[in-house]
């Protein structure tokens, strides 16, 4: 079996969301095993089946608008969030799967957890659709400022993930850039750019401009974390406004509306492969075990795809392989 630890309290809608998820992945995945960390008296309000579902029962949880991340994983052991990552520390459990806030999430994983040996510097990473399949955006806030050294090792961790988890036998990795010409960006970019081009065991394609974060010419885009956040928020506003735009535009008109009751089928295939809930959350490539961070907003559905996600990383050994590879340099 494998075990994971699911923060019941982190959400916009915890635990009502986090338990529906959870009862969700354990009739769609017969080989894991949940625990569920948080008030036992709210979870069984929704809990209405425990088969391989354990429930650790603590008042304490970290609220969506916390300020002080690390002084409160630091000082608040016994918040959901810090006791589920302490279990996946002392080995109770494999992975650990939360929708809370992402400072504390981050900062937890830091302190609790760990880095791998020999990363310098971890990645909070989304799994961006695109017309061609997905690619793995990093880093989207954990780290504001980086070397070239850093951005080489998201893109071999990125290159490991993208292989193992998403089925793409050789990743193309691109660097995010103003421009797609060698020799653009600042002084990281350049930098990074080298490295990147003189690795041996990476399909390094050179620049690329935000714009193309969505074609699909890479399956890894590698940048820092002021840019990848900024980015990152762009982009969902930009798909939101999108969406609300073509909704407005459809209840214009009759024809508009028969056209789109047509249509109704390739909208919804249109709007499901954009949906972020259908590849879970943001994994935080670099520490010793996996970490998901499902969105604040998460639906049952978005939370069960996180859990599937943190079981396909245990189940493929993902974290033991990026390991592996940045222990032998």
């Amino acid at each position: 079996m494998i075990k994971i630890a699911v923060d019941a309290m982190g959400g916009d809608s915890a635990p009502e969301i986090t338990v529906i998820g959870a009862m969700n992945a354990i009739k769609k995945f017969k080989d894991i095993e949940l625990t569920l960390y948080g008030n036992k008296y709210e979870i069984h309000k929704y809990l209405t089946h425990q088969e391989r579902i354990n429930v650790v029962h603590t008042l304490e949880s970290i609220q969506m608008d916390e300020k002080e991340a690390i002084k409160r994983m630091r000082r608040d052991t016994k918040s959901s969030m810090a006791m589920a990552m302490y279990s996946v520390k002392n080995g109770d459990n494999e992975a650990f799967v939360t929708a809370g806030p992402t400072g504390p999430f981050v900062a937890g994983a830091h302190l609790i957890i760990r880095r791998i040996k020999g990363m310098k510097r971890t990645a909070l990473t989304p799994i961006f659709p695109t017309v061609k399949g997905h690619c793995l955006f990093m880093d989207v806030g954990a780290n504001i400022e980086l070397k070239a050294e850093h951005l080489l090792q998201y893109a071999q961790s990125g290159t490991i993930y993208s292989r193992e988890i998403l089925g793409v036998e050789n990743p193309k990795v691109a660097l995010l850039n103003n421009g797609e010409e060698k020799g653009k960006g600042r002084d990281l970019e350049k930098d990074a750019y080298k490295l990147l081009e003189s690795y041996p065991n990476l399909n390094f394609i050179g620049n690329l401009e935000s714009k193309f974060l969505f074609s699909g010419d890479a399956d890894v885009m590698v940048t820092d974390g002021f840019t990848g956040n900024a980015v990152m928020k762009a982009s969902e506003g930009a798909l939101k406004a999108f969406s609300s735009i073509l909704k407005q535009e459809i209840k214009q008109s009759f024809t508009a509306k028969m056209g789109a009751l047509i249509m109704k089928k390739n909208l919804k295939n249109v709007i499901k492969k954009f949906d972020a809930g259908e590849v879970g959350g943001a994994i935080l490539l670099g520490v010793k075990a996996p970490v998901i961070k499902a969105h604040g907003s998460s639906d049952s559905y978005a939370f069960t795809s996180a859990i599937g996600q943190a079981r396909s990383i245990v189940s493929k050994e993902v974290v033991k392989k990026i390991s592996n590879v940045l222990e032998s340099e």
